[in-house]
């Protein structure tokens, strides 16, 4: 009795395991795991985080450079790259927010 019963538990559980196998294809695909979330809006929070990633960075360097860690010379070219991407960021933000009001 004990046996059949384990057998029974092995079948069922081997069955539910393989099912997506025996399918040829999960039914989770990975655009069904971003739902209602679209590329641009992907896109445009990436560029939120750049920007927020570098007036962080901003902020950070010039602390280092106030308490003397990073000389006057290096901070001004780190000063002048961080800014670049700021503005980068934010012309594609722009960019990307005129391209949806266009599509709308």
């Amino acid at each position: 009795m004990i046996y059949l019963l384990f057998t029974i538990i092995t079948i069922a559980s081997l069955v539910f395991l393989l099912a997506p196998f025996i399918k040829g294809s999960s039914s989770i695909s990975p655009d069904s795991l971003t739902g209602s979330l679209d590329k641009e809006y992907l896109e445009q929070e990436s560029m939120r985080d750049q920007i927020e990633s570098s007036k962080l960075s901003l902020r950070d360097l010039d602390l280092e450079h106030k308490i003397g860690k990073i000389a006057s010379d290096d901070f001004e070219i780190l000063k002048n790259e961080l800014l670049l991407e700021w503005k980068s960021a934010e012309t594609s933000l722009k960019k990307a927010g005129s391209k949806k009001k266009k599509s709308t």
